[in-house]
């Protein structure tokens, strides 16, 4: 494990702005979870980017994630990414 690197924070930036540049909610999703990929990826470390990779198996598995793709995308999801992007840039 080691702490993340500039590499790291450029792809955080990149998944951040993709998310924010997109109207469309399931592209805003894409960019969501890779913005969260791109924290676990940020703390190398394979235990934790392992869970990461299970979960995101899990969302797409046919009875897990009908539910989540048949539900309404909440209203916020846009707001929540813009509302911390002044704290995560200091």
């Amino acid at each position: 494990m080691r702490p993340a690197n500039e590499s790291d924070f450029r792809e955080m930036l990149r998944c951040l702005e993709g998310g924010e540049n997109n109207d469309d909610y399931h592209e805003f999703e894409s960019w969501d979870i890779a913005l969260h990929r791109s924290f676990t990826v940020a703390t190398h470390n394979v235990i934790i980017l392992s869970m990461m990779d299970l979960l995101h198996t899990s969302r797409n598995d046919p009875v897990c994630g009908s539910s989540r793709r048949r539900a309404s995308p909440p209203p916020h999801a846009r707001n929540t990414v813009v509302n911390i992007r002044p704290s995560w840039r200091r």
